[in-house]
């Protein structure tokens, strides 16, 4: 598959002379839709070429702003009275204030009491990544330089 996938680029590429760098980048996008058989045509190719591509953010903090718009979330479970968590919430306080971070007490709240109990949290202060279901799928440290709370 893979020689008759590489044939068929080659075949779709020759006599292609004299592009500029964006033109042959167009030109292999087309052609890899067609070998590979995502495309039926060229100009089914062309259009999903055409289509604006999604950047892929590097770090896990600007992707969870990047799936905001999807649903998923950042939580911060704390309890009432609560030491360690006063300590974690200084350490995020800016993020809390600019809405990033959701705070929830585990005594107070209904759902941030069932979330803990439903999956398992025994201790907090946790961060954590909700997904556009309410389920936890990151835990994410909230630590100094020293790695202490």
């Amino acid at each position: 598959m893979a020689s008759t996938y590489q044939e068929c680029i080659r075949k779709e590429l020759s006599g292609k002379t004299g592009l500029t760098t964006e033109q042959r980048r167009r030109e292999f996008c087309i052609s890899s839709k067609v070998c590979s058989g995502k495309a039926q045509d060229r100009g089914e190719a062309e259009r999903l070429c055409d289509l604006p591509k999604e950047p892929k953010p590097a770090k896990l903090g600007d992707r969870i702003k990047a799936r905001k718009g999807q649903g998923m979330r950042l939580v911060f479970l704390t309890t009432t009275d609560c030491p360690p968590c006063s300590e974690a919430k200084k350490e995020i306080q800016r993020h809390i204030d600019s809405g990033e971070i959701e705070v929830l007490d585990i005594q107070t709240n209904d759902y941030a009491a069932d979330l803990a109990a439903k999956h398992g949290f025994y201790s907090v202060p946790k961060l954590l990544v909700i997904d556009k279901n309410g389920v936890p799928f990151a835990e994410l440290p909230i630590l100094d330089k020293e790695q202490t709370l």
